[in-house]
């Protein structure tokens, strides 16, 4: 994915962090085209909700849940399978609160023309909550920051797909990204409906998944306000049920540097 945005610090405060805003107005993505297992690619447009993204920088380290791990199981309506997987939820009532910001994602069944997932493929189907959670300290120049973001699959494009001229979008959904340079990784059970697993050095498709990625601190700025943050690397990780008729689940992960 190519493109861009700013960051905006703010002062540091008593505790040695610096406040960080990601302004929506400078955020500009290019078309993110996907090949799905080698069978068939597909056009995403990532961009702004229109709400600026917010995070700190921990300048002397120790910040906790700095690292982002986040799971789904597709398929919950049984206990796990061999490749592992959440509890049995046979009325599909289960939910997750997301131990840092308070939110509540909760189960949702899958339907012919519903909301579950991006493309429903298997009605009666209960896929589980979104599962957020945290890991390890920050060291000093640990960064992390959550943006509000919104994925279109493009379904017929003229020209710029994404610029919304000519063209039309199948699946829209919004989200928002937690972006560390720290560590991310996604896994999905029960991928595709199947006894499978989705996740880091697992089976995949010609080979094994990349589900993890690390980011790379902005170790100078913490010590220099004035310091560049060239090498500084912001990375996340997305799990993303039934994404293509064709390829079915992904774990997308994402990396931002600062040139």
């Amino acid at each position: 994915m190519s493109g861009m945005f700013q960051l905006v610090f703010g002062a540091m405060d008593t505790e040695g962090r610096r406040i960080v805003t990601i302004p929506a107005s400078s955020l500009s993505f290019g078309p993110v085209v996907c090949n799905l297992a080698n069978l068939q690619t597909t056009t995403i447009c990532v961009e702004s909700r229109g709400t600026d993204g917010t995070g700190v920088i921990d300048c002397g380290g120790g910040s906790p849940h700095y690292n982002f791990f986040l799971a789904v199981d597709h398929n919950t309506n049984d206990s796990p399978k061999s490749t592992g997987g959440f509890a049995k939820d046979s009325t599909c009532a289960a939910t997750y609160q997301d131990p840092v910001t308070g939110e509540l994602w909760q189960a949702c069944r899958e339907q012919t023309g519903g909301s579950c997932n991006l493309n429903n493929l298997h009605p009666g189907v209960c896929n589980s909550p979104y599962h957020p959670s945290y890991g390890g300290n920050s060291p000093a120049g640990g960064l992390t920051v959550r943006l509000p973001l919104r994925l279109k699959n493009v379904a017929q494009a003229t020209g710029d797909p994404c610029d919304g001229v000519g063209d039309t979008y199948n699946v829209t959904t919004e989200f928002t990204a937690f972006l560390t340079t720290g560590t991310a990784r996604g896994t999905v059970y029960d991928a595709n409906n199947f006894d499978r697993k989705i996740d880091h050095g697992a089976s995949c498709y010609r080979g094994s998944c990349v589900t993890e990625v690390a980011g790379i601190p902005v170790t100078a700025f913490g010590a220099d306000p004035h310091a560049s943050l060239a090498g500084t690397k912001l990375v996340t990780a997305l799990t993303v049920l039934d994404l293509h008729s064709i390829a079915g689940d992904t774990v997308a992960t994402v990396e931002v540097q600062c040139q």
